[in-house]
């Protein structure tokens, strides 16, 4: 898709205009030329026309996912990048070549970017531009794409709070989301860095088209990827904090299953023993003769699983905490604490008495 917005000499407003009359607009006033989806080869068609640089195009047609920022006498040449969503919800970054020059603006992406395609509406139901002109329609670029990014910062946050949710039940699903996101946050770090870089050097005012506004919209935008930067690193801190709580979890799942089935096998394995001895093919076995052996022993079995049941229990092996230990464990650290500062004060005191009678063994022995 090729868009052309013009804006004639004075005017606020811009007007859809066709492509093939792109020399005849740019005489009168200044022209938005966005290049997208499979069009990029065409910025090829119009390097004569704007006197681009023959190496900053082919810079611009490479898939190189680094952000530079170069000037030459006639315009200005960056690299940026936007981000959409993919296939299967996937967060991926487009690369974003832009040409500024003092009567046009050329942007050029792989995808139609939703950032970008948001301001060319805006733009054409009549959003006027204050004091427009080339340059500063990039400050509002990148200001709109920066603002972008808060929400998708909020949902992000919003996920982690649900993945801690499911880490603290080691639900499975867990490891696939958390490192699913956490590509997503290196994803926009990578982009991201270099990206602030390009911004902070245009808000320094030290290039020829960039005058002190224009600097000042430079600044909030490096500020506000600075803001959305800090919220990433801690983001990726939180996602390995969800995986080790999930790991956490699922290790104190698995000895609770581990634990349960070692009590079971301890309580059958006496089970197992009586039945196996009184179960052998001997002719004098005691009790088999007698008429109530059978449930002697099968009662004899049960009396020594409920034993063993309750041995376990009372050492802790098997159910929760009992209600009775909680107040007792629960005073035991505010005792612990209430009984620090006496310690201390106790072993200033203890010192101080060993320092005395220091003092007065040496004095008696003078």
């Amino acid at each position: 898709m090729i868009r052309l917005l013009h804006w004639a000499q004075g005017a606020d407003e811009a007007t859809v205009e066709d492509p093939a009359e792109i020399e005849r607009l740019i005489r009168d006033g200044w022209i938005w030329l966005d290049l997208s989806d499979e069009d990029t080869t065409a910025l090829a068609d119009y390097a004569d026309l704007f006197g681009l640089d023959e190496a900053h195009v082919s810079d611009a047609l490479s898939d190189s996912r680094f952000s530079l920022l170069e000037e030459t006498p006639d315009y200005l040449f960056t690299v940026l990048f936007g981000y959409q969503t993919g296939r299967g919800l996937r967060l991926r970054t487009t690369r974003l070549s832009v040409f500024v020059g003092k009567d046009y603006l050329v942007t050029m992406s792989g995808d139609d970017l939703p950032g970008l395609r948001w301001v060319h509406d805006q733009i054409v139901e009549g959003t006027p531009i204050p004091n427009a002109s080339p340059i500063e329609l990039l400050a509002s670029l990148a200001l709109a794409g920066t603002r972008r990014m808060q929400p998708l910062i909020q949902e992000l946050e919003d996920l982690i709070d649900h993945l801690e949710v499911l880490a603290i039940e080691a639900d499975p699903r867990t490891i696939i989301q958390a490192y699913a996101l956490r590509r997503d946050v290196v994803l926009l770090r990578r982009a991201l860095v270099p990206q602030r870089t390009v911004y902070e050097e245009l808000s320094t005012a030290r290039h020829r088209i960039v005058n002190d506004t224009v600097a000042a919209d430079f600044l909030r935008v490096s500020q506000q990827q600075g803001q959305a930067l800090d919220s990433l690193g801690a983001a990726q801190s939180l996602l390995e904090s969800v995986l080790e709580i999930h790991r956490g979890a699922v290790a104190d799942q698995t000895n609770e299953i581990v634990r349960v089935l070692t009590v079971f096998s301890a309580v059958m394995l006496p089970l197992g023993l009586i039945a196996g001895i009184w179960g052998m093919n001997f002719a004098n076995v005691p009790g088999s003769d007698e008429r109530w052996g059978f449930l002697i022993l099968v009662g004899l079995m049960a009396l020594f699983a409920v034993g063993l049941w309750i041995y376990f229990a009372r050492r802790g092996f098997v159910g929760a905490p009992r209600l009775r230990d909680l107040p007792r464990a629960a005073g035991l650290g505010l005792i612990q604490v209430g009984v620090a500062p006496i310690k201390v004060v106790a072993g200033g005191i203890e010192s101080t008495m060993r320092f005395v009678g220091l003092r007065e063994s040496e004095s008696e022995a003078d």
